[in-house]
């Protein structure tokens, strides 16, 4: 395809007599040559390949001499790694599109590495298919590849897991009389996702100091938390959990009443 700005020059010996730059359809001109021969020469663009780079031509009086170089740009690659809770995944499929068109695929290896190779100077989009079960945040992602150069498009994916308000329910504790007491729920991810950290917040009419704690999960991927209360009424429960970069919900409700409830004891 036609390039602007290549920079073509013409010489006699050691001289340069004569210079043009291209321009938007790739053509120049050097006005203003005697008769004679000329070595003219073509400085290849960033990335480029121009063979020949010099040609020896002969300009008769009156005369206009055509040359015309073809100057090509190296393919260029992208690869990257695909990482799964932090470690590489072999097996997933990779894929780079323009457009609708798709331009390659390649599927990781050991350490979940992939190249995708000879791949034309361009933007393009980078996608996998997300190992079952998991969840991966970036993808696709765009790509901008230049000539004979790798671009790297790395994934990362987590275990995706749900969030339960169970071991106990959403309950309360000995409230009577207006003597203070606390609402409770048990959090529990599936699959178990030890270490993640989970964040809760209670609304309701008697709610008593904090009303938003943040902690970790136990080894079986569990916690209890408890929020102090000195009314009967409605309390309202929402919970997250982030594990790995995924970060999962639930909500609940407790309707606390004058007698005692089922949370169990600290």
């Amino acid at each position: 395809m036609p390039r602007q700005g290549v920079i073509v020059v013409a010489s006699q010996g050691a001289t340069a007599v004569g210079s043009a730059t291209s321009g938007s359809n790739g053509t120049y001109s050097i006005a203003n040559l005697p008769p004679g021969a000329y070595a003219v020469g073509v400085t290849p663009f960033a990335n480029s390949d121009c063979a020949p780079e010099q040609l020896s031509v002969t300009v008769q009086s009156n005369q206009a001499t055509t040359v015309n170089f073809e100057c090509t740009t190296p393919p260029g690659s992208v690869s990257g790694t695909v990482l799964v809770n932090g470690s590489g995944q072999a097996g997933v499929s990779v894929t780079l599109t323009q457009g609708a068109n798709t331009i390659g695929t390649a599927t990781t290896g050991t350490g979940g590495a992939y190249t995708i190779a000879n791949v034309a100077a361009g933007s393009y989009s980078a996608a996998i298919t997300p190992p079952a079960g998991t969840v991966c945040a970036n993808t696709p992602q765009n790509v901008t590849v230049q000539a004979n150069q790798n671009s790297t498009a790395n994934f990362s994916c987590a275990t995706d897991f749900s969030v339960s308000l169970i071991d106990p329910v959403p309950s309360y504790r000995h409230i009577v009389n207006g003597v203070s007491a606390e609402t409770c729920t048990g959090i529990s991810t599936t699959p178990a996702r030890a270490g993640g950290t989970w964040t809760t917040t209670w609304t309701g009419p008697g709610t008593v100091g904090v009303t938003q704690r943040t902690g970790s999960l136990d080894a079986s991927g569990k916690a209890i938390d408890r929020q102090p209360i000195n009314q009967v009424g409605t309390y309202n429960l929402n919970v997250s959990v982030a594990s790995n970069g995924v970060t999962r919900t639930a909500t609940g409700t407790v309707v606390v009443t004058a007698a005692a409830g089922s949370c169990p004891l600290p």
